[in-house]
């Protein structure tokens, strides 16, 4: 999934808006539903062009990728040390290096972040508007999962020019 054919479609599903859980099934975005299988199975190989298809169709700009980075995250009561990598960004000897630099006894693991987040509450003001809402002006003030890695990468000084 790093490789450079899954990476628009990749950051195009990671830069959808907040779903409802009861909603992830039926009513989010083809892309989002996609993500939601996606971490059962993986994209197949229909899916991908059909999600090319519609990253083109909406012209969506792809934001800059990066390089990756490592930090230690608590992960059920015990430390990780986690790797984050951008799908489609090869940087193998980065990689090599973070991998090496994991402390003694500590597990290691490489992550592209979340493909999509979900919230329970149905009134949570981050959820995409519905159409009637849209017509009022209501916005939401969700930054998606993609957003939130470019500014994590960003204040790692690891953005790096498509």
């Amino acid at each position: 999934m790093l490789d450079e054919r899954y990476a628009p479609a990749l950051r195009y599903m990671q830069d959808q808006p907040l779903v409802h859980v009861k909603d992830l099934a039926y009513a989010a975005s083809f892309a989002t539903r996609v993500a939601w299988a996606a971490y059962q199975a993986g994209i197949t190989t229909r899916q991908l062009p059909a999600i090319n298809d519609i990253v083109a169709m909406r012209r969506w700009v792809e934001p800059p990728r990066w390089l990756p980075w490592a930090e230690v995250v608590q992960d059920r009561g015990a430390d990780t040390y986690l790797i984050t990598v951008c799908p489609g960004t090869a940087a193998p000897e980065k990689l090599r290096q973070l991998a090496a630099a994991a402390p003694a006894g500590m597990p290691c693991g490489i992550t592209i972040g979340p493909l999509y987040k979900t919230t329970r509450d149905i009134d949570d003001p981050r959820l995409a508007p519905t159409p009637s809402e849209k017509r009022r002006g209501k916005r939401t003030s969700y930054v998606t999962v993609c957003r939130r890695l470019v500014e994590r990468a960003s204040d790692f000084g690891l953005l790096i020019e498509i």
